[in-house]
């Protein structure tokens, strides 16, 4: 049999000599609006091929032209252009319709993972109010990380780089699925999982659902971010790429830097920090104090000599000259067919190595009645080397039908060192010093899932299993200080003078999942019914020692020397009687410290998806998930205590329904709906919140405690959303949203008679956020007939919360406030150049926020704010000869201040530089 190919052939006076041409740019589709790659489009003699997003753009006489397309497996198609006269530009949009000759070779549209056509129809063709952010958007981008790239969607922001603000709302109201299946977490004192974890070469896509459908968690105020990982590829891929990076400030520059091990380049340095052996058997034996205190004998000072002596003297700072960043970035996969079935499979890896020096102040202010009075300023400057390793295997089987069994393995490591030096200015001179942290932590993700999609007729089983381990160590975190004097810096002997921590948590999670869909053709679209559940199973436990140096007299030591020249062996203990001062190791790990939690959910649904007519659709379902969390927190060195128990418990059935009503044609291009939506979602406690035993949270510099009376939230959301798409790569929308909470959880502030200020958790009375969105992505073809491939994309967020925390009896000075780091706004901006024809693409970039809450206001001090920080990133990607492609890189071009306002007075303000990056990427 011979595929059918049908050329229409275009005719314009071969003898004419063209005095203009025009450019004569557009999108090759199918019936259904979906990009078709690789069709030829030819006007006379002049000839192209539509790209991956089946984009084209030709150089064609001014005048009346006709059109022809070249691609197997569609039937004719032809148009008559008039051509603009010479410098505009004019842009079409072709459809293909399938050929029905009988004998043909028939060939489909192709999908694009990750392509924006491609994200774009997926957002229209959702049952729910979802944003998508693709591979190529990233890439363009220059995008290294999940949370950098989601800072670029509407409504998102995203703290410290690293977690992600849906609509405002903090981290425990998002929930993050890793293809389908959900995650612990490696953060000591949150359940969400940062985002900088994920490289952005590893994903294919990252979804933000901002409504209700019962098919996904319900434990979400904001949204569910649900990352997927790229799947087998249809082509052989192999690609190799290697960056370097400039810091503005940082490479290159001297910086003072803790001691290193040999590993600890490659983000490995929890062994060279680990406390020795023989130190640890006895601090598991009982706590290293002298005396009886926790135990019946306690150790003797020649014990605790020989303990202090143990531990390595790496509590000075030296000079490093930093290097430039770099970056490997390495993936190869293919796909091979064995009979009926193809087997596939796709690996990558990713490293990176980058260094940072932060400078900058922050001020402590007091209420005097009469206004804020600085009580003490601290200049800091800080350098951190931050180290990233990524690797994935996914490997595949699928058959007719769509059926496959996958499996998908992935390891994500982000490793840092940091060392950090403050100078502290109190104006009553009697706390003027000089603190220096020394701080190494590892962060760990592993993700194994095993998932199966099995068609049965019009039936379609789902099954995924994953099993996930998240892991965080902070090994030898050593902290001391230095008061000012006179005559110079002297080591201080008040209270906690000198730290040494050691913390490692582990988090554990087994998600299995079954759903079940049948699908039932209808004229107005095919209805979708299916029922399904999951079962979320997690394990936490949590371990911290403590240890510090104390005084026992400091005759003959000199405290003005270096820290490192103060504790060696000769001071370390009593040498003899006449020794006239030395320093003891001491234990400080407190009762409280370890803790074991859990939680199980077990949930299951009911969702209808009908078309009632081609314009109309609803979504309607109920999901039920019962969920049992138990903290226990252990009174250590006893043997007879019982732990401290907390545990919540909760039944809710969550209903939810999204209607959806087409205004134009029904698909691309020139779509355009509106969505409705409501559901009932939750918002349940962290484990630790529950525990009333105090911790102290290293981040926030307070001593916290649970509360076991916590409830969970519920919170009822009503959506709106009207979406145009008017050409295959262009979509304009604009969405309200209101929210409604009962019993939400809030941070509160409390004084207590020992601790002073310390902070805890409530149930506020009730709290609403209401918001607006614009999205807009837009080809900007009437600008220069040399800019046909010129778009602009950008959305802007509006949002208003309140908080009522009324009878909650907190410290806090407002008892009515916006929900803490809720930006009010929240705008982005995006300008693109494409041209395939020369392989260039260049992309600049800008971003800014509202002021948000970072720390909620005490004692008549009023709330402080982050204040917006402009920035402005630049990517150009070039490619050059057959195999290379050159990406140059800027980000936070600006170097916009970073600054924390407390009422009108700056209290913290740091840089963290611009920087600049080059890579190559090398393919086949």
């Amino acid at each position: 049999m011979v595929p059918l190919v049908v050329v229409i052939a275009l005719a314009y006076a071969e003898d004419a000599v063209p005095v203009a041409v025009a450019p004569l740019s557009g999108t090759v589709v199918d019936a259904e609006g979906l990009s078709i790659p690789g069709a030829t489009v030819r006007v006379g003699a002049l000839e192209t091929t539509t790209d991956a997003e089946g984009a084209f753009r030709l150089d064609v006489p001014v005048g009346t032209v006709d059109v022809t397309v070249t691609r197997a497996g569609f039937g004719p198609a032809q148009s008559t252009v008039e051509m603009p006269p010479e410098g505009a530009t004019l842009a079409v949009t072709l459809t293909l319709e399938s050929s029905d000759a009988g004998d043909e070779l028939t060939v489909q549209s192709t999908r694009t993972p990750g392509g924006t056509i491609e994200l774009l129809r997926e957002r229209k063709e959702a049952p729910a109010v979802v944003d998508v952010v693709g591979s190529e958007q990233m890439s363009r981008a220059g995008d290294t990380d999940a949370a950098s790239a989601l800072k670029r969607v509407n409504g998102l922001t995203v703290i410290g780089g690293r977690f992600v603000y849906v609509r405002g709302l903090g981290d425990r109201y998002s929930q993050t699925l890793l293809n389908g299946s959900s995650l612990p977490s490696p953060e000591p004192e949150r359940r969400v999982v940062p985002l900088d974890l994920f490289p952005t070469s590893l994903i294919e896509s990252v979804v933000v659902q901002k409504t209700f459908s019962p098919d996904v968690p319900a434990e979400f105020g904001g949204g569910v971010v649900a990352i997927n990982t790229r799947s087998i590829p249809e082509e052989p891929v192999l690609s190799l790429t290697l960056s370097g990076t400039w810091v503005g400030g940082t490479t290159l520059s001297e910086a003072m830097v803790g001691a290193t091990g040999p590993t600890d380049w490659l983000g490995f340095g929890n062994e060279f920090r680990a406390l020795p052996d023989d130190v640890q058997a006895a601090s598991d034996e009982a706590p290293l104090k002298a005396g009886g205190v926790f135990s019946e004998d306690g150790y003797t000072a020649d014990d605790l000599e020989v303990f202090g002596e143990a531990l390595e003297n790496r509590w000075g700072l030296v000079a490093k000259d930093l290097p430039p960043d770099f970056g490997v970035n390495l993936q190869a996969g293919r796909k091979w067919s064995l009979g009926a079935v193809d087997f596939g499979a796709l690996g990558g890896v990713v490293f990176s190595n980058g260094w940072s020096v932060d400078e900058g102040f922050k001020i402590t202010y007091a209420d005097t009645g009469a206004g804020l009075e600085a009580k003490r300023r601290a200049d800091f400057v800080e350098a951190s080397n931050k180290v990233r390793l990524g690797a994935m295997l996914t490997l595949g089987l699928q058959w007719a039908e769509e059926g496959h069994v996958s499996s998908t393995t992935m390891l994500n490591r982000t490793s840092s060192a940091s060392a950090l030096r403050y100078d502290t200015d109190d104006p009553t001179g009697s706390n003027d010093g000089r603190t220096t942290r020394i701080q190494w932590e590892e962060q760990q993700l592993f993700f194994q899932q095993l998932s199966t999609s099995v068609p049965l007729g019009p039936i379609r089983i789902d099954a995924r299993y994953a099993l996930s381990f998240a892991d965080q160590a902070e090994p030898d975190r050593r902290e001391y200080t230095y008061l000012a004097t006179d005559s110079g810096y002297v080591l201080s002997q008040r209270g906690a003078w000198n730290d040494i921590y050691y913390g490692a948590l582990g988090d554990s999670a087994h998600d299995a999942g079954l759903d079940v869909s049948w699908t039932i053709p209808r004229d107005a679209g095919d209805v979708k019914l299916a029922a399904g559940g999951k079962a979320f199973l997690r394990t936490r436990s949590s371990s911290v020692q403590r240890f510090s140096f104390e005084f026992v007299g400091s005759e003959g030591i000199d405290l003005t020397a270096p820290i490192e020249d103060v504790l060696v062996p000769e001071n370390i203990g009593r040498e003899g009687d006449t020794d006239p001062g030395y320093v003891q190791l001491e234990e400080n790990t407190s009762n409280n410290d370890d803790y074991r939690a859990s939680q199980d959910i077990f949930a299951g649904y009911l969702l209808g998806d009908v078309p009632w007519t081609k314009r109309f659709r609803s979504l309607v379902g109920a999901r039920v998930e019962a969920s049992d969390q138990n903290v226990e927190t252990y009174q250590l060195f006893t043997t007879d205590a019982e732990p401290i128990v907390a545990e919540l418990a909760t039944v809710d059935v969550l209903p939810a329904v999204t209607l959806t009503y087409g205004l134009g044609p029904t698909t691309l291009p020139d779509a355009m709906l509106v969505r409705l939506g409501y559901g009932r979602t939750l918002s349940r406690p962290e484990l630790r919140e529950l525990s009333e035993v105090p911790y102290y949270d290293y981040r926030s510099g307070r001593l916290l405690y649970g509360n076991p009376d916590l409830a969970r939230a519920t919170i009822d959301n009503v959506d709106l959303r009207w979406e145009w798409y008017p050409s295959a790569g262009e979509s304009l929308s604009v969405a309200g949203f209101f929210k409604y909470f009962d019993d939400p959880i809030e941070s509160i502030v409390a004084v207590s008679a020992v601790s002073g200020s310390v902070g805890t958790f409530a149930n506020a009375n009730s709290a609403t956020n209401i918001g607006g969105e614009i999205d807009v992505r837009k080809r900007l073809d009437f600008i220069h007939s040399s800019l046909y491939d010129l778009y602009i994309s950008g959305n802007v967020s509006i949002i208003d919360s309140k908080v009522d925390l009324e009878g909650t009896e907190g410290n806090q000075t407002s008892t009515e406030r916006p929900l803490q780091g809720q930006s009010p706004w929240v705008v982005n901006l995006q300008l693109s150049y494409e041209n395939p024809d020369l392989r260039t693409n260049i992309a600049a970039l800008w971003n800014v926020f509202g002021p948000r809450i970072v720390q909620v206001g005490t004692a008549g001090i009023p709330d402080s704010y982050e204040a917006p920080v402009h920035r402005v990133d630049l990517v150009v990607t070039q490619g050059i000869g057959e195999h290379f492609q050159v990406r140059a890189k800027g980000t936070n071009l600006l170097d916009w201040p970073i600054r924390e306002l407390t009422g009108d007075q700056i209290s913290e303000e740091v840089r963290d530089g611009w920087t600049a990056g080059l890579g190559l990427t090398w393919t086949p």
